[in-house]
């Protein structure tokens, strides 16, 4: 389950913060990992700027889109060093514009990345690797969560409304909390190595809640 008690780069610092001296055990595990994005630098890089490595393959259609995208997110984007990209800017547009380029260095299209702008919607990454042995494993689940002629990745978005890219060995999913949740139950059913059935069951009995629900 993703938090979203605190949205905002400002408040996510005061609550870690506040957390120094208790047990961060009990802050929930989106906190957890976008405090270690967010401050995994910060001793090393100069203030207001971020940095983040992007796959070589990327690196010429960021170039090409560098210029209006920092327009977007206000903020500068530059390549360095062949494949580093530093973005500068005030401090939550810099937070807001890694998260969209570490979605585009994932694989998504920038304006699916740039849905992340908005408030209520979030990404998680799945190294395919944390979960299969070799990369022969690697390459099998991916062909079955993709499926033939791309069928199985699109019903999991038609169902879930998330967006799923499958690039190199990383899975990303961008949606609101409740999208996140359904396609993160189908694709952890793949993994595993359970059945196509087995995950659209699960899938759809979640949409049908969630549905419900709302």
């Amino acid at each position: 389950m993703i938090c979203t008690e605190h949205k905002t780069l400002g408040a996510l610092h005061a609550v870690l913060g506040a957390a120094d001296k208790a047990d961060r055990s009990s802050i929930c595990p989106w906190h957890a990992q976008t405090y270690k994005a967010c401050t995994a630098n910060e001793v090393e890089r100069p203030e207001n700027m971020e940095h983040l490595l992007i796959p070589e393959k990327r690196t010429r259609q960021f170039l090409e889109i560098a210029e209006d995208l920092g327009e977007r997110l206000k903020c500068s984007l530059t390549v360095e060093n062949g494949n580093e990209v530093i973005i500068k800017g005030e401090p939550f547009d810099e937070f807001n514009a890694k998260n969209v380029v570490q979605a585009f260095a994932r694989g998504f299209e920038p304006k699916t990345a740039e849905k992340l702008l908005k408030e209520n919607y979030f990404s998680k990454y799945v190294d395919m690797k944390d979960f299969l042995k070799n990369e022969e494993q690697v390459r099998r689940i991916k062909a079955r969560i993709i499926g033939r002629e791309g069928k199985t990745k699109l019903y999991i978005e038609e169902i879930s409304g998330a967006l799923i890219s499958i690039y190199g060995n990383t899975i990303g999913i961008i949606g609101t909390i409740g999208e996140l949740e359904i396609a993160s139950a189908a694709l952890q059913v793949l993994l595993e190595g359970g059945t196509h059935k087995k995950a659209y069951s699960i899938m759809e009995r979640m949409r049908r809640k969630l549905n419900e629900a709302e």
